[in-house]
């Protein structure tokens, strides 16, 4: 009887957890529209806001004006209908309602028995047209299908309108966040920096980094905001990055992915090239550098014989990646001082042959000395050579 107790006692505070609030980007949605006849509009119908992937529901009345607003939505698929005395029931099915997504659906009923129905499906994508954001929406087919290093769909913002592509390919590793960061891109002029929220829940990190990149298995839907965000937006200046995890549904599912990475396979630059002349070994051991990824998911209603149908009301979604990773940053630039026999007797124009030798500076480790600019600070300069004389064994 006590474990029954707990048991309760942890869902109550899971569920008490999980009302709360996030004081960051909303990224639910909302539906709304009007209800009319041929002469008008009209006021106290029925509507019913059914979730296709739940089956939960929410009933609302249209007020005097003949408007019904459905907000703070999960994104997903859904069934909207309406019911009037006197007029026959109208249904839409196949609503597809994305992150943060405001759409209006009017409602037009005609004369009849409240019995006959008309339903219509199959039609064209509803426009969000209550909102003037510029950005792009990345839904779960879109991050299934196209190809991310590492499994993270982050990599997939470089692709939005009015973000720029960096024009190197980032080490992209999980666990270093540096690399989904600087591989998304960075808005248009650089202006501010990104924002990013995980559920609605701030996932911005240390320096305006990302906090967590997850894998591809287990986002649901990614949107990107470039320009003209509202009201939820209010502490970017560059770009939103909002994701949305998947969650359980009625129907029991899951996934499994794999990737295989290989150092071997990558194009080497120039730095590289000189220093795999100069030492083979390197090569070998660079092209030894390799990667598995390996991620499952599973979700679906809570069903336990005899105790609970969760069926319609209580769900559960899991998610588990492990990676094992010999592809280390020491393995990124493939460099070391000396290089060559050449520099281990002082000769390093060997960097001059690189394509930007301006910013390859070695500095004379005997000249270190304090910082006249910061007297007093643990401040120090030292000054530039271009060459050393080996001394001493």
């Amino acid at each position: 009887m006590s474990f029954i107790r707990r048991f309760r006692a942890v869902f109550v505070v899971m569920f008490a957890l999980a009302a709360m609030p996030a004081w960051a980007q909303e990224t639910r949605g909302n539906i709304s529209g009007t209800v009319k006849d041929s002469t008008g509009v009209i006021p106290g119908a029925t509507v019913i806001i059914t979730s296709a992937d739940t089956g939960a529901t929410q009933s609302l009345v249209t007020n005097s004006s003949g408007y019904f607003e459905a907000p703070l939505l999960q994104a997903g698929n859904y069934t909207v209908s309406v019911e009037m005395a006197g007029f026959k029931k109208a249904t839409r099915s196949g609503i597809n309602l994305a992150v943060s997504q405001q759409l209006s659906i009017p409602f037009t009923l005609e004369v009849g028995q409240i019995s006959e129905n008309i339903t219509v499906t199959g039609e064209a994508p509803l426009l969000d047209t209550s909102s003037v954001s510029s950005g792009q929406n990345f839904d779960n087919k879109l991050i299934e299908g196209l190809p991310a290093a590492s499994s993270q769909p982050i990599l997939l913002v470089k692709f939005s309108q009015g973000i720029v592509s960096p024009t190197t390919q980032q080490q992209v590793l999980q666990g270093q966040i540096d690399g989904p960061n600087d591989g998304a891109g960075t808005p248009v002029g650089g202006v501010g920096s990104f924002n990013y929220t995980l559920d609605g829940a701030t996932n911005s990190g240390n320096n305006r980094r990302m906090a967590s990149s997850p894998n591809a298995d287990i986002v649901q839907e990614m949107r990107v905001e470039t320009s003209n965000f509202d009201a939820a937006q209010g502490h970017g200046t560059g770009a939103s990055v909002a994701l949305m995890t998947k969650a359980g549904t009625n129907a029991l599912r899951g996934t499994m992915n794999y990737q295989f990475y290989s150092m071997a396979l990558n194009s080497v630059n120039p730095q590289q090239k000189l220093n795999f002349a100069a030492n083979p070994a390197t090569e070998k051991a660079y092209n030894k550098g390799h990667a598995h990824y390996g991620a499952f998911t599973a979700g679906g209603p809570v069903v336990i014989p005899g105790v609970v149908n969760g069926r319609n009301k209580l769900f559960f979604f899991g998610n588990f990646q492990a990676n094992v990773d010999d592809t280390a940053a020491r393995n990124t630039p493939t460099s070391r001082v000396p290089a060559n026999q050449a520099e281990l007797n002082g000769d390093f124009s060997d960097l001059l042959k690189l394509p930007s030798p301006s910013q390859y500076i070695i500095y004379d480790p005997l000249t270190v000395r304090p910082n006249p600019g910061w007297p007093g600070a643990s401040s120090a300069i030292r000054s530039p050579t271009t060459s050393f004389q080996k001394t001493g064994s």
